[in-house]
């Protein structure tokens, strides 16, 4: 293996050179503010390790809920494909997880390293379950299944993400008198059943006038072994898989096709920050400590809808919480002695032995749901130029929307705190070696977006002024500044992290002193944002002509769990945009805040965005009451109409 830090020839990313093409050119940013040293860093971990955040993830409590990252796309054959083959469409799947190591791997529980599953993809275990493809429910149901079901991670015959492809059922019709693939797993029954009620109306999928055969894919990922952006990393490499030629061709032999032994750069063996480079981030942690960190504002709201901390933390220990029992109307043919993947009738997803019975119960403490919403380019364009005209982005206008949409949700029960916080997440992908992002290169092609890992960060604000009377654009305005710096003081967090663990004494003095932190910031943000970024198509568009041979994708859908320790959004809004045509993914812990509230969040963040869109370009002041719908509440005699809303 290479040295840490090194350019390598890896298959989780692009033939990387010795030396950048464009070194003479100036970086933007001088690289040593950035993170990246001059000489190759000491490495902290095993090259075949998890990172600090990784680990922490990977070790968390088996009974508790994990930090799962979800997706869901939905996906036209090509043209030229007259027929789906189920066996075809799982050898891709294959072939594609074979390029990425962390995907073709399992964790040794003991060491926190990785090991390769198999010598070639025809051999890699998967967890793969197929079902019929019916309604928009079923989809939404699936995708929060498998947000919900903890993975085994002292299974070491496994690897630790799973997929349930939703196919027409005349698909599934060569199966019926078949003994069972070893492959994957075909789910009976029509749509799982479990104990959270329907976040939308069970409308049936409706296709596109031009026909063609359609199809869904939801994934599922523990967050140790990547951060939100190998959603994206994954699927490019699946669609450069799906071509027209591969599903034709006669027989696909993916024997041949070599497993990636060489393990992604973990991002703890990439940093080695100075003194001088982690000094502002101890201070802001050393303040945080002292003031106990950001406030939970939304203790009281909590007891107006009867959910009061102790009763709820005393039900999600498992006192008053009844794990919901298997049916066998959702019994799934499986091949003797394999693992593989099935639906109870809970609608979370299992790993399960013919030979035995179910292994593990869906977790009852984890009560994730999803709600998924799209937007076409034209409206983002006009959503676009509104916000150039009021100096402002749609980053930022998402954030305040989702912001002043919260105050709607839990208004009926409480008044909401004048100040809310917010959490953005952001990637420190330039640290891989061969990227170019530093110089301005093309984010869409460079090798660090091939790459499948964790390279991911967060940047918090606890104290943000949201008044009816404040102008929609000014919040906005004023988040963008935040949202400019989030990346320095998150990437000041991540090297003060890794700065602590090379000195044992100083990480063990932290862990001591430290334990309770998690517990001190849960639920006290009103949002937690991430968004994965504009991108053109990876794929051909829908409108694609005919003549293009690669799969067309319509919908594509980014989400995580929202129930594990520590979570610290009361919601969680996911955002993508390719070619234009955006998507939102609004996940939330239904016992904590309510399919009821969900709903009037998610129906008035989709009316703030229709509002400003509407504008048209239009330059103009706009209340955060006007946005939600409501009366101005008078709640700032110092906000006068037409005046600029200082609050801070």
């Amino acid at each position: 293996m290479p040295e840490a830090g090194q350019p390598t020839n890896n298959n989780d990313g692009a033939p990387v050179p010795v030396e950048r093409a464009n070194a003479k050119r100036k970086p933007k940013i001088n690289p040593v503010l950035l993170g990246i040293r001059r000489t190759p860093p000491k490495p902290v971990m095993p090259l075949n390790g998890l990172s600090i955040v990784e680990q922490f993830f990977f070790k968390s409590p088996p009974e508790r809920p994990q930090v799962i990252i979800g997706g869901c796309m939905r996906l036209r054959l090509p043209p030229a494909v007259t027929h789906f083959s189920i066996p075809r469409v799982v050898a891709l799947l294959k072939k594609s997880a074979a390029h990425h190591h962390r995907l073709s791997c399992y964790i040794d529980p003991a060491t926190a390293t990785t090991h390769p599953l198999a010598d070639t993809a025809d051999k890699l275990p998967l967890n793969i379950a197929v079902a019929t493809r019916t309604t928009h429910r079923k989809l939404t149901r699936l995708l929060r299944a498998a947000l919900n079901t903890n993975f085994d991670t002292s299974n070491t015959s496994r690897p630790l993400w799973r997929c349930v492809l939703l196919v027409p059922e005349s698909a599934l019709k060569e199966f019926e008198h078949l003994p069972q693939s070893p492959d994957f797993t075909i789910v009976r029954d029509d749509i799982p059943e479990d104990n959270l009620p329907d976040p939308e109306a069970p409308e049936p999928f409706v296709d596109t006038p031009e026909g063609g055969i359609f199809f869904e894919a939801v994934f599922a990922f523990h967050h140790c072994l990547g951060d939100g952006l190998c959603l994206y990393t994954f699927s490019k490499t699946i669609f450069s898989e799906m071509l027209a030629e591969n599903f034709l061709a006669e027989k696909l032999d993916i024997s041949t096709v070599q497993v990636n032994t060489e393990p992604p750069p973990v991002m703890d063996n990439l940093l080695e920050p100075a003194f001088w480079q982690v000094a502002p981030a101890a201070v802001s942690f050393l303040a945080g400590y002292a003031k106990g960190f950001s406030k939970n504002r939304f203790k009281q709201i909590r007891k107006a809808i009867n959910m009061e901390e102790e009763a709820f933390d005393t039900e999600k220990d498992g006192a008053t919480v009844d794990a919901p029992a298997a049916s066998s109307s959702s019994a799934a043919v499986t091949a003797a002695g394999n693992t593989t993947l099935v639906v109870p009738a809970t609608g979370a997803l299992s790993t399960s032995n013919s030979s035995a019975a179910l292994l593990p119960e869906p977790n009852p403490l984890s009560q994730t749901s999803a709600r998924l919403l799209t937007y076409p380019s034209s409206l983002i364009t006009a959503l676009r130029e509104t916000c150039r005209a009021n100096g402002t982005s749609i980053t930022s206008l998402l954030l305040i929307a989702s912001l002043a949409s919260t105050l709607t949700a839990l208004s009926s029960h409480s008044a909401p705190p004048k100040t809310q916080g917010y959490v953005l997440t952001t990637s420190f992908r330039h640290l891989i070696p061969g990227s170019e992002l530093i110089y301005g290169g093309d984010k869409q092609s460079d090798p660090s977006m091939a790459v499948f890992g964790g390279y991911a960060g967060a940047a918090m604000k606890s104290s943000l002024k949201m008044l009816d009377s404040s102008d929609l654009f000014e919040r906005a305005r004023s988040v963008k500044g935040a949202t400019a710096a989030a990346f320095k003081d998150s990437l000041g967090r991540a090297m003060l992290v890794n700065y602590v663990y090379r000195r044992k004494w100083l990480w063990n003095m932290i862990q001591k002193y430290s334990s309770g932190l998690r517990g001190k910031v849960e639920r006290s943000f009103s949002i937690e944002l991430a968004n994965l970024g504009v991108w053109e198509y990876h794929t051909a568009s829908p409108t694609a002509p005919a003549e293009d041979n690669r799969v067309r994708l319509y919908s594509f859908w980014g989400a995580a769990n929202s129930s594990f320790d520590g979570a610290r959004g009361f919601f969680n809004v996911g955002s993508v945009t390719l070619g234009g045509d955006m998507s939102l993914a609004v996940s939330y812990d239904v016992g904590v805040v309510g399919e009821d509230r969900a709903k009037v969040f998610v129906e008035t963040l989709d009316e703030i965005l229709r509002k400003v869109a509407a504008r048209g370009g239009a330059k103009g002041r706009m209340s955060v009451a006007e946005a939600r719908g409501v009366e101005a509440s008078g709640d700032s005699s110092r906000a006068k109409k037409g005046r600029k809303d200082k609050s801070k």
